[in-house]
């Protein structure tokens, strides 16, 4: 009987643990976890220090070229499957904030994050634990990061904590997207700019 196998290289930074009785392997990192299971007893992973080995074997029968490739296809894409939800734990999607207002101030206390947006009192916005928040302060502004697996995740909780305090149009002052630009307008009589 053929075989096919591929390798990844993993990153010292991912621990992972093989369980060869279930043929499955769970992926641990800072940003998550990931388990991932082969159901098909053709597909076979094998463990060689930082690096995965896929092997696929061939059955006897599957000798017709169009079922072959039908089978390396099937194999392609898994192999890119896995490859992408590696690279998702070794290397997270992020979003970031702008806090832009004089008094307005943003720490991370435990896993939450406590916000002083003007109001008269603390907002404190719980954070799941896929989601691991950073905040970097400046003279004028407070930039919070949100990293995470996915993408989904981190724009979802960024686009919550929006919505206490969204820029406003008129001062410029708000929450706002990192890099976004803030569309202004223009005040009355004696305010205008």
């Amino acid at each position: 009987s053929k075989s096919y196998s591929k390798e990844l290289l993993l990153s010292s930074e991912l621990l992972y643990s093989f369980d060869e009785a279930k043929n499955s392997i769970v992926f641990i990192s800072y940003y998550g976890r990931l388990q991932f299971s082969m159901y098909q007893k053709d597909c076979i992973l094998i463990k060689k220090g930082q690096r995965l080995q896929i092997l696929y074997r061939l059955k006897l029968n599957a000798g017709k070229s169009k079922n072959l490739n039908k089978i390396k296809v099937r194999f392609g894409s898994l192999f890119v499957f896995l490859r992408q939800f590696i690279s998702r734990l070794e290397y997270p999607s992020y979003s970031s904030l702008s806090l832009i207002g004089m008094g307005y101030r943003a720490s991370v206390i435990r896993k939450d994050l406590d916000l002083n947006l003007g109001h008269s009192n603390k907002i404190i916005v719980g954070c799941p634990n896929e989601i691991k928040i950073f905040v970097r302060k400046s003279q004028r502004q407070h930039t919070i990061s949100f990293f995470s697996s996915t993408l989904f995740d981190s724009k979802n909780l960024a686009s919550k904590i929006i919505k206490y305090r969204p820029v406003s149009p008129y001062t410029g002052k708000g929450l706002v997207w990192l890099g976004h630009k803030i569309l202004r307008k223009e005040g009355k009589g004696q305010f205008k700019r």
